[in-house]
């Protein structure tokens, strides 16, 4: 006789496990979508897959081959890219694969309905990443614009030692460095586009003494930069640009940018300019000299005057700075430019300072003032660090593919969080802070009620609604 006939053998699928199959609904309605036999999705070994990638990509290949440093068209690696803080085309292939082979062994498991919106969910993110708007891309302006303005007492400045001081590039810039610090050391890094300022006295009677009018325009435009360069460029037998010719057209104007730029440009060929315009900066820089021993080979005398100098042309009608030279007084910019003056020797009682310290206490003290001015604050001992938000330098110890690490942030912003943490780490204070003079005085100026009264804990949070 013929053989029976045969069955179609039907593809396998999982089993429920009991609490599905009698929770009173209907089996068919929860059944997961069948998975061929040939294809073993296993979690566990998914998860394996990812974590073998993470080493092997994120550690063993991170920074190979290394010959991109130095190079016009530098190869790709093949790991972690640290420079560029990406995976290699190669490396987010295999992170891909292993993600959605993981990610299919655990909807093996999950119900249809589950299944379905998870890939949907996926499906949505994919299309974000691919056409939505990037995290860094800039905003749209301000929805509050500030309401309000600098403005400066009508009052014209003078600085009559500017024509003293040089600025000095390249390899002449180390060489008065080094003879400067005198310590045995040389400096290490490109000579190439460094820039410093030498102060060379001069008796010349006739030498030109510079003025500035903040009132008019708080931006000093590199004057006294720029009449070196242009002394420099008529020795060789150069010609300057007629101020007073109007260009025609777009053409004559761009010529007449370019001949007048090419006097700016520095002996090793880069462009030089002054970065004075944050009032964050300098202070910060006080700060640290001043609590490691006010070296005179670091910041001598004249260069503490300039400092004094610049800082009271740039005082506002209100006594207060602003964050930056063309910014309204702030908090921020007022608590450290304050500071700073102190701490290059001015007196209390000086008028500048009397303006000063009349404007943060309106603004209820240095409590108010942001998270950077808190940081040199406390670096002084004129603030206890329970005052300050954490920095933790833990982050650091994070492997650099880490998706949090610090080193993925702004290069300025990382050059400046990596010394801040570790001083917060180990809670660094001013170790004269209890018997100088000034730090004492301090802890009386800047604030509106006693020193000792201050619950910091509870005021690490707070700033000023003018800077926020």
């Amino acid at each position: 006789g013929a053989p029976p006939p045969q069955r179609s053998k039907p593809l396998p699928t999982i089993a429920l496990s009991p609490s599905v199959a009698t929770n009173g609904c209907s089996i068919s309605h929860f059944r997961p979508l069948p998975v061929p036999s040939l294809m073993l999705f296993s979690p566990v070994l998914g998860l394996g897959l990812f974590a073998g990638c993470l080493a092997v990509f994120g550690h063993l290949l991170s920074g190979f081959p290394s010959n991109r440093l130095g190079t016009v068209k530098p190869s790709r690696e093949i790991g972690y890219d640290v420079l560029r803080g990406e995976y290699s085309p190669f490396a987010a292939l295999c992170f891909i694969i292993a993600s959605v082979y993981t990610l299919v062994g655990v909807l093996q498991y999950m119900a249809v309905a589950v299944q379905v919106a998870v890939c949907a969910f996926v499906l949505v993110f994919v299309i974000w990443v691919v056409y939505g708007t990037p995290v860094s891309k800039p905003s749209g302006p301000r929805k509050h614009p500030i309401d309000r303005h600098p403005e400066w007492e009508n009052k014209e400045w003078k600085f009559e030692m500017g024509a003293e001081w040089e600025c000095v590039v390249a390899d002449a810039s180390h060489k008065i460095t080094e003879a400067n610090v005198n310590n045995g050391h040389k400096l290490t890094g490109e000579a190439a586009g460094r820039q410093i300022w030498d102060f060379k006295s001069k008796k010349d009677d006739a030498k030109k003494v510079y003025t500035s009018k903040p009132s008019v325009n708080p931006n000093m435009s590199d004057q006294i930069f720029r009449d070196q360069q242009i002394r420099k460029w008529k020795l060789k037998g150069g010609s300057v640009p007629d101020g007073k010719w109007v260009p025609k057209d777009a053409l004559d104007a761009a010529r007449k940018g370019v001949a007048f730029y090419q006097i700016l440009q520095c002996e090793d060929g880069h462009m030089a300019g002054d970065y004075g315009g944050p009032h964050f900066l300098m202070p910060g820089l006080i700060t640290v000299w001043y609590i490691t021993g006010k070296d005179k080979r670091f910041l001598d005398d004249k260069k503490v005057e300039a400092m004094k100098h610049y800082l009271r042309v740039h005082q506002q009608k209100d006594g207060g700075w602003g964050t930056h030279i063309e910014s309204p007084s702030t908090m921020f910019g007022t608590t450290l430019c304050y500071v700073a003056m102190r701490l290059l020797g001015v007196k209390k009682d000086d008028p500048a300072m009397v303006k000063g310290r009349k404007f943060i206490k309106r603004q209820k003290g240095a409590l108010y003032t942001a998270s950077w001015c808190k940081f040199y604050l406390c670096l002084l001992g004129v603030m206890d660090w329970d005052g300050h938000n954490s920095i933790p330098p833990e982050f650091w110890m994070l492997p650099n593919w880490f998706p949090f690490h610090p080193g993925r942030l702004w290069c300025h912003c990382r050059m400046v969080y990596l010394p801040m943490s570790y001083l917060y780490g180990i809670r660094f204070v001013y170790p004269e802070t209890e018997s100088d003079p000034v730090t004492k005085s301090l802890r009386e100026e800047l604030y509106c009620e006693p020193y000792d009264s201050i619950d910091w804990d509870g005021t690490r949070h707070w700033v000023a609604p003018m800077d926020d």
